[in-house]
């Protein structure tokens, strides 16, 4: 199929339109551009992604936890309207992932334009750092970053973890 204008209608052809659509960039660096919404924010200092499915059988929300030593992304996003909303409410000082299932392209867009550090558990940073390189590597059973408490809990995959926030509220 070739790339030009139908004579009948003047309307872009399917491979025109592929060229020229501004998602199609975006996808392509891993992000989903949709109609702006506001993350949904669930307490005064913790605001929830919209759901994802990132494969099949699988959804998930990301969370942003607004923390007095900075930011803290909990899980992966990967729409580019929430990733400018991060940015509105201060940004992230690092990125929390619970396993392997949150990687992806956006990975590195987020530590990219923050500037954060990606934190992961030892058995699962070989294939998290296939789509981007890993910071922080703990392999303890209980450990603690910023106002977090983080757990090895493995099950679902060897180094998944649980987080916990030591916070009264």
């Amino acid at each position: 199929m070739s790339a030009s204008r139908s004579r009948s209608d003047n309307r872009l052809t399917l491979p025109q339109r592929a060229a020229t659509d501004p998602k199609r960039t975006l996808k392509k660096i891993g992000l989903r551009e949709t109609p702006t919404v506001q993350m949904n924010q669930i307490h005064e200092d913790l605001w929830q992604t919209r759901l994802e499915t990132p494969f099949a059988g699988v959804q998930t929300h990301a969370y942003l936890l607004q923390c007095t030593e900075g930011n803290v992304l909990l899980y992966n996003t990967s729409h580019a309207d929430e990733i400018r909303h991060i940015a509105e409410l201060g940004g992230i000082k690092c990125q929390c992932l619970s396993h392997r299932d949150g990687t992806g392209a956006s990975l590195q867009r987020i530590k990219d334009q923050f500037g954060s550090k990606l934190i992961c558990h030892a058995e699962e940073e070989l294939l998290i750092s296939r789509s981007c390189p890993v910071d922080i590597i703990f392999s303890e059973r209980n450990t603690r970053f910023f106002d977090l408490q983080v757990m090895h809990t493995p099950g679902h995959t060897d180094g998944r973890n649980t987080i916990n926030t030591s916070r009264n509220s």
